[in-house]
């Protein structure tokens, strides 16, 4: 059975009821769909606050209780391996099969295998038939399968995706799914798997944390709010593929193409990242007449990121939904002006998250990932894409008008 909860209209819970000890816990979550904030209820019926948990991206770092601080020891999955208080003392420590099945705990544990939420269904202290929260569907470890298809289906390039109750395409030692939506594939060293749990960020449509529950009321920041609103009206205004089309397919098989046609020409030293953009959008079917002058020729990257900005067939959306687009293979454009009228600016597109052969040059900004086209052609992290920095102006992200 799973317990009672509340959640928002997307699926994302806000409360959820323990029914082993009666208690009801509720949580104040980040865009990222991870706890922040958590409040219990006990037998009572009072309110009281739990805990604040101190995140790197999706990684757990620490947890604030007011006994004090306690410090989440993480393996490379982000599966808590030990938990310390500030004196160095283990509080707790858990062992876990590789399909994330519990095999030795100890002590009281907030979070589990890969940082999932654990729900215990019949006995606190038996494991076999407790269930993974992932957000969009419930993961069972003890057969590695999740209880419902993948609503997101497979990639050709990818023939394990078909498989709609995997687990992580069966490869649970090397990748994560914190979203139940796409298999993250991590990388070799603890650093870079940092680096990628950073860019492990969560698109679900409207994570706005609107909650009425014996007087409280929660809200996200305003402008955090108006992001993931513009999420969710992405989400539900974007059209369905026609039969057989797969738009993702589509943008990674285009931007792939960019980067072996449109290479840095050796003698002068010139990119061309303008008509690499202009062909993908072309090849994808996206809106071309903000891209081109009079004779059809791609713009300077300059005029390129002026003429997005004045263009009614484009809009400008944030870096959170510029990558929630990309990841259903929306076309976005990533451009950013040269404050320098007579040098030249830079232009590309984002790359959709979890493509099978990606090896992203990791930054000190990861998201969104960008598909670039310059001195040399690769998959970049933002900040290792565009000059950002103090004095820069930002980088602008564009994306057709009703997508």
């Amino acid at each position: 059975m799973v317990p009672r909860s509340a959640a928002t209209g997307d699926g994302e819970r806000v409360a959820v009821r323990n029914h082993l000890v009666g208690a009801v816990a509720a949580f104040l979550r980040g865009l990222g769909g991870n706890p922040l904030r958590v409040y219990l209820r006990g037998g009572s019926g009072s309110w009281s606050w739990s805990r604040d948990d101190v995140r790197l991206g999706r990684l757990a770092m620490a947890s604030v209780y007011a006994s004090g601080v306690q410090y989440v020891h993480s393996d490379h999955l982000g599966s808590p391996r030990k938990i310390t208080d500030s004196s160095g003392n283990v509080k707790a420590y858990s062992d876990f099969y590789p399909f994330g099945l519990p095999a030795a705990t100890n002590g009281i544990q907030p979070r589990w295998f890969a940082g999932y939420e654990l729900e215990h269904q019949n006995t606190a202290t038996t494991s076999t038939d407790d269930l993974y929260f992932l957000h969009a569907r419930w993961y069972f470890p003890t057969m590695g399968r999740f209880l419902s298809p993948d609503p997101v289906r497979g990639k050709p390039q990818s023939p394990q995706s078909f498989n709609l109750y995997a687990y992580v395409q069966n490869n649970p030692i090397n990748a994560v799914d914190p979203s139940g939506l796409a298999a993250i594939m991590l990388t070799g060293s603890r650093e870079r798997a940092i680096a990628s749990a950073m860019a492990e960020l969560d698109y679900f449509g409207s994570l706005i944390a609107r909650m009425v529950w014996s007087g409280m009321m929660w809200f996200a920041l305003p402008q955090q709010a108006q992001e993931a609103v513009q999420e969710a009206q992405a989400s539900a205004e974007e059209p369905p593929p026609t039969q057989g089309e797969d738009p993702v397919t589509r943008l990674v098989a285009a931007q792939d193409q960019a980067r072996r046609t449109f290479r840095r020409d050796q003698d002068t030293g010139q990119t061309y990242c303008n008509q690499a953009t202009l062909a993908i959008a072309q090849a994808v079917g996206a809106p071309t007449a903000p891209l081109v002058d009079a004779q059809g020729r791609a713009l300077r990257a300059n005029q390129m990121a002026q003429s997005l900005a004045n263009s009614n067939q484009y809009r400008q959306v944030s870096d959170r939904e510029a990558q929630a687009l990309a990841n259903r293979g929306v076309l976005v454009i990533a451009a950013w002006q040269n404050p320098n009228s007579t040098a030249s600016g830079h232009v590309a597109t984002v790359r959709p998250q979890g493509v099978p052969g990606d090896r992203p040059v990791a930054g000190s900004v990861m998201l969104p990932l960008i598909n670039n086209i310059g001195r040399r052609n690769e998959i970049r992290a933002l900040t290792q894409a565009f000059p950002l920095g103090p004095g820069n102006p930002p980088v602008l992200f564009y994306a057709p008008v009703g997508r």
